[in-house]
């Protein structure tokens, strides 16, 4: 995707002001962890959710404009994105090695 500085400057914008609740995110991580979970982790887990998604949104908006699927994303194309990052080694594995 080629941006404009100001399409820059817009996406930027939009990228600062969504947030996902802290609490919620204190929560899902103490139950993973199974024991107290200090702020500075919430907040650094909250930054790598949120570079993920606009990896996958991102991907997800270039996938639809190659194919001339614009202007709305639909929840298949999100899906197919993370199977795209997943095949190009830009999504690391669920799997759990032991």
């Amino acid at each position: 995707m080629a941006f404009t500085s100001q399409e820059l400057l817009d996406c930027y914008e939009v990228y600062r002001q969504p947030a996902f609740p802290r609490a919620n995110q204190r929560h899902l991580i103490q139950s993973m962890a199974g024991s107290l979970i200090a702020q500075n982790i919430v907040i650094a887990m909250s930054c790598v959710a949120k570079i993920f998604i606009g990896e996958v949104v991102a991907e997800a908006l270039d996938m639809c404009q190659k194919r001339g699927e614009m202007p709305s994303l639909q929840p298949k194309h999100p899906r197919e994105a993370v199977q795209r990052l997943y095949s190009k080694g830009r999504m690391p594995s669920t799997m759990h090695k032991m």
